[in-house]
């Protein structure tokens, strides 16, 4: 904190020279004694305690607030108390203060107050970020752009600060309000005149912008990456090397995540950032930082859809495994199962190599990430990585069949704990699905019985994956459902197959020639075998829908396009 957060009093009480001199003399000395904040800390309890009541109200206040940037200054395991003492000495000092009478001491004040309780890591955070709010706002009916220029742009900075981080209310409208508060910064931060605090507004607001959740996803990630470029104009390499670091990796994760232009041009340009940053964040200095900068190479190799696609995500594993050279179980528990999760999604989707060691490596993954993540603390992460565990062992081509499915039921039927009707119902809808296909291909047990759950689960699917809502998804239902009542061995075979019959019709509504060619040839082959069984009617005429069929499907297949065809996942 430097010292304009520090009143000082324009008057000293007789006997209070020498300890003054002494309070000056420790604050030079901070830069270099790292116990001189203590010393000071006994020194204005001391002149504090001379003090009667009511004596000297303006030196009292400057000495309370002194001792509150002295308390806030002081780090360590006492780090939450310091904080609190702080924050008790500040608002002592607001007892005497008031915007009339001491208006520059009020707002320094003000502002000491909102970056305590913005620091504070205990009680209830969304309050402490109000209270800051609300310690910010005050400060500004003081600085304002016509009188304190230098101090309304630092303290419209960190207002957006506060409003970014509030973890209640609207978070867009939060961010919309960060969003305000930079850009009026940014009418005195500039260039030229405060380049530092101009490059840390910009990457304030372009972390802004990119987390913004409304309005055009691609406007607002290439508004955050300007910022950052323009942030990177004063944050060099050699200059400001954490800065420049940082925001590397900010601009690494916008184009990462930008929907438009050249996705591969982007995603190269995400890992040249990403890399840049690696020129600054070490294993050994900066661990933490970066294993996070690593795990993002890792993603965005893993999404690389040009070039070498198992050289990408083989470069996608090895990114990962450096981070978790850093994030372990015991110390960063949370990193450790992301970052298992996403080395088991890159397994699960590498395409050489053996495909049955693949996925036991992704399910040895998915396990570690779940002795983390559980049903009480993690419920969304708990879903998503059971989702994939279950997707795991049902693909699983060796080892036993029917264990490997009925594990991927339990996985499914976990999920299903999380994803509810009323709480996820597109979610829900997904895992029926998933459930509804391990039973379908389930072989040990009541056949007939595995099949009928399969077609409940189906049918459950089918609640919420409308043709309004979700067309492709409901087609690809249709088509699960239909080759569970063609499978059925149960009941009326007849009745069966004219239901599979329909659910194949439905599917056609969206699998079409051409927006699916290779699932409307899927279609048009189920619907063929089925005119092929059909027991009922005339039988000459099924056969002749069952010979059309096959031969608009051979449309599609061809040797060249599918030269194997199998029944692919529904």
């Amino acid at each position: 904190m430097d010292n304009s957060s520090r009143p000082v009093p324009s008057v000293i009480p007789p006997g209070f020279e020498s300890e003054m001199q002494q309070l000056r003399r420790s604050i030079l000395q901070e830069s270099y004694d790292p116990a001189a904040p203590r010393r000071r800390a006994v020194l204005i309890q001391g002149m504090l305690q001379r003090l009667r009541p009511g004596q000297f109200p303006t030196f009292h206040a400057s000495l309370q607030c002194a001792l509150g940037v002295t308390y806030a200054e002081l780090q360590g395991a006492d780090r939450a108390d310091n904080l609190q003492k702080a924050i008790a000495c500040y608002e002592q000092a607001l007892s005497v203060y008031t915007p009339e009478a001491n208006p520059l001491d009020y707002a320094v004040t003000q502002t000491n107050l909102a970056d305590a309780y913005r620091e504070l890591p205990v009680g209830d955070r969304a309050d402490n970020t109000l209270k800051a709010i609300a310690c910010y706002e005050q400060a500004l009916s003081v600085y304002t752009p016509e009188a304190a220029t230098v101090q309304y742009a630092a303290t419209q900075n960190n207002l957006g600060n506060a409003y970014a981080e509030l973890p209640v209310g609207d978070r867009a409208d939060n961010l919309q309000k960060a969003i305000a508060c930079y850009e009026r910064a940014l009418r005195f931060h500039t260039p030229e005149g405060a380049p530092l605090n101009y490059a840390a507004t910009q990457a304030n607001l372009g972390t802004a912008f990119a987390k913004l959740p409304e309005g055009d996803r691609a406007d607002n990630l290439q508004k955050a990456i300007a910022c950052y470029e323009q942030a990177l104009r004063i944050y060099t390499f050699e200059a400001t090397p954490l800065d420049y670091a940082a925001t590397e990796n900010d601009l690494g994760n916008a184009y990462s995540e930008l929907p438009v232009g050249d996705r591969a041009g982007n995603l190269q340009k995400a890992i040249a950032h990403y890399k840049q940053a690696l020129r600054v964040y070490t294993f050994e200095a900066d661990p933490l930082d970066y294993a996070r900068t690593q795990a993002n190479l890792g993603t965005t190799y893993t999404l690389m859809s040009v070039g070498d696609r198992a050289a990408n995500i083989q470069k996608g594993i090895a990114w990962y495994e450096q981070a978790l050279r850093v994030y372990t179980l015991e110390a960063d528990p949370l990193d450790y199962a992301r970052t298992q999760k996403y080395v088991g999604n890159a397994y699960r989707q590498l395409p050489e190599g053996d495909r049955a060691v693949n996925l036991q490596r992704a399910i040895a993954c998915y396990e570690q990430a779940l002795s983390v993540y559980t049903l009480e603390a993690s419920p969304l992460d708990y879903a998503g990585t059971h989702t994939n565990l279950g997707n795991a062992y049902r693909d699983l081509p060796m080892g036993d069949r029917a264990a490997n499915l009925q594990k991927a039921i339990a996985s499914y039927e976990q999920v299903l704990r999380v994803f509810t009707p009323e709480a996820a119902p597109l979610d829900h809808a997904r895992t029926q699905t998933n459930l509804g296909i391990a039973y379908a291909q389930l072989s040990v047990g009541d056949r007939a019985a595995n099949l009928q759950k399969a077609i409940a689960c189906f049918e459950q699917a089918l609640r919420f994956r409308t043709p309004e809502a979700a067309p492709l998804d409901y087609a690809m239902t249709q088509t699960s459902l239909g080759s569970a009542y063609a499978d059925l061995p149960v009941g009326d075979r007849a009745a069966n197959l004219r239901k599979a019959v329909a659910c194949y019709e439905s599917a056609l509504r969206f699998h079409t020639a051409d927006a699916a060619p290779l699932d409307y040839a899927r279609t048009q082959s189920n619907l063929g075998t089925a005119y092929g069984r059909m027991p009922v009617g005339d039988r000459a005429a099924n056969l002749q829908k069952a010979i059309a069929y096959f031969e608009e499907a051979l449309r599609f297949r061809t040797p060249e396009a599918a030269p194997s065809t199998t029944p692919a996942p529904n």
